[in-house]
Order: C-alpha cells, then structure tokens, then sequence
C-alpha cells in the first residue's frame, strides 16, 4: 500500500471486528485487505518497505510480507 492509498471503513458506535481496511487501486477500486477491524490506528513500512505494520488500537498489532509492487500482503506475525 506504500504509493497507495489506504483506507477504512468503522461505525460511529464501536462494535469489535466489524470494519475493514481497504486499498484503492490505480484504476480506483477499491480492494479489502483486512478484515475484522475496529479502529484503525496506524500503517507503518520498513525501510525497504517489504514488511508492513497494521495497529487495529483496540484487537491487533500485527506484521505482513509486503509486496510494493502490486500490494499484496501475507500476515506473518502477530503482536497481540
């Protein structure tokens, strides 16, 4: 999602796990890459950006195998 943009989705009232956190492509679709979401905190990258850190504040703290060139991510380990 580096030279992407990323987004999600929440409710104004805060149910667990029912968000998602999205990436709008270069032709302007949308395409869900996380699922099970509550708030999104915070995207991170490596210096190489081939991993990638996702903070869900509330349920996950978590690592992906980060793929720059088509932004495909694979979780390889959880903080929480």
């Amino acid at each position: 999602m580096s030279n992407k943009v990323a987004m999600n989705d929440m409710k104004m009232a805060v149910i667990p796990k029912q968000g998602s956190l999205y990436r709008i492509n270069d032709d302007l679709k949308f395409e869900k890459k996380i699922s099970s979401v509550t708030i999104s905190n915070g995207l991170a990258w490596n210096r190489q950006h081939s991993l990638m850190y996702y903070i869900d504040i509330l349920t996950q703290i978590v690592a992906y195998d980060y793929n720059p060139n088509n932004g495909t991510i694979c979780k390889i380990l959880d903080f929480l």
